[in-house]
């Protein structure tokens, strides 16, 4: 059974944010946790539990680079929790880093979003993609680091990667449909062939 595939609610919410990020003409998000939930699967350092996170979208930019791109939406109504949920995200942003660069001797140079519904710990809000939170998550969720020492320089190259964007149901109104999408992509050529 996919991840969350009673939670309607949920399912409304990573359709609305893939149809908001893709109508930027910029990203593509082809995989999806409810259709596809093994595409979007990223591996990580934790033991404990799966050895992998479910994001919610798996893409790319569009153009020459074609950059990995996860997204974790969080479509609420209420902040309980958010903050801590935000620390897991980037101790995990971390984690599967190290691991790829272990694993494969290679930087994917994956970029992070978290998209949420409610801005939330608005003390820390504008901090949220600096290597303190990158810290501080590895340091609330250890786990994530499977006894490795914290790297400063890859805690910052991380943070770097890291969006933290807020999306309100009513943008859904300026964005382009599908339709239109599939139009612009004849005039703007950004999707590339791959060979």
């Amino acid at each position: 059974m996919p991840r969350e595939g009673t939670q309607e609610d949920g399912r409304d919410g990573v359709a609305l944010t893939k149809r908001w990020l893709e109508a930027t003409t910029f990203v593509e998000f082809p995989w999806n946790s409810y259709e596809n939930e093994e595409m979007c699967y990223v591996d990580h350092l934790s033991k404990k539990g799966d050895a992998f996170k479910c994001f919610d979208l798996v893409g790319n930019f569009l153009g020459d680079d074609r950059q990995p791109i996860v997204v974790e939406n969080k479509a609420v109504n209420t902040d309980n929790g958010l903050y801590a949920e935000f620390l897991e995200f980037v101790a995990i942003a971390y984690s599967s880093t190290v691991l790829e660069i272990e694993k494969y001797k290679k930087d994917k140079a994956r970029e992070f979003m978290w998209v949420t519904t409610l801005p939330f710990n608005l003390e820390n809000w504008p901090k949220f993609h600096t290597a303190a939170q990158v810290l501080k998550g590895l340091t609330k969720y250890p786990e994530y680091l499977d006894g490795r020492e914290i790297d400063p320089l890859m805690a910052q190259q991380v943070a770097d990667r890291i969006w933290v964007l807020v999306l309100n149901i009513k943008q859904e109104r300026l964005s382009l449909t599908h339709e239109e999408l599939m139009d612009v992509y004849r005039v703007i050529p950004r999707k590339k062939s791959t060979l």
